[in-house]
């Protein structure tokens, strides 16, 4: 059973203490689903920023933890407005990287055009993060993956993942709609509807964004 908390422990009957040790020897990786997690942020509708380096405390829970961040970045943005965007977005990639620690894997933005109106899309970022949860679960570095998505097709890869030993917890705000099928797949679920007081602790009118 994956103890999500230390109310969680108290609730189950286990010493802090032995919980604190415990947790310094499960080694855990984060997966984080950009894509997921920006659209549930639009969803949320909140005026508040997410505070990125009180996110990886509340996941890892005391836990050593490394955290993989997948995103897509524009290959050649075509006004002036989308290429000051980009380089605010850089901005923000590095200090991620260079600031919280985070490992930082980008793939390319496409661009189509339909009708002279031209859209931006992603392609392959799911699956580049099922074949690192894959790749990464042979190791036998991790006891733990955390999960920051919603979408149903990683139901399967967690599910496969599991069984061959390695526990995968899901977390989400479960306010912003996550499949049920995910949820049923992992070893738990840490709602971050839960945490919403620490991770939103400033508005983006005050950071100037």
């Amino acid at each position: 059973m994956s103890i999500a908390s230390f109310e969680e422990a108290r609730e189950n009957g286990i010493d802090e203490l032995v919980l604190r040790v415990v947790r310094q020897m499960e080694k855990t990786c984060i997966f984080i689903d950009n894509s997921n997690l920006f659209w549930a942020l639009r969803t949320l509708g909140t005026d508040q920023k997410l505070d990125y380096i009180k996110l990886k405390e509340v996941l890892s829970a005391g836990r050593p933890a490394d955290v993989r961040f997948y995103y897509s970045e524009p290959q050649n943005p075509q006004t002036e407005e989308a290429r000051i965007r980009l380089e605010k977005q850089k901005g923000f990639y590095h200090f991620l990287q260079a600031g919280a620690d985070y490992q930082m894997i980008k793939l390319p933005l496409y661009e189509r055009t339909t009708d002279d109106v031209q859209t931006a899309f992603e392609k392959g970022l799911d699956c580049e993060i099922v074949f690192d949860l894959c790749r990464l679960s042979l190791t036998g570095n991790y006891k733990t993956f955390i999960l920051v998505a919603a979408d149903q097709d990683y139901a399967r890869t967690v599910k496969k993942i599991r069984d061959i030993g390695v526990n995968v917890e899901v977390a989400f705000f479960k306010s912003a709609r996550i499949s049920s099928n995910l949820l049923k797949s992992a070893s738990g679920f840490i709602d971050l509807d839960k945490y919403r007081e620490e991770l939103f602790s400033y508005r983006l009118s005050e950071t100037g964004s």
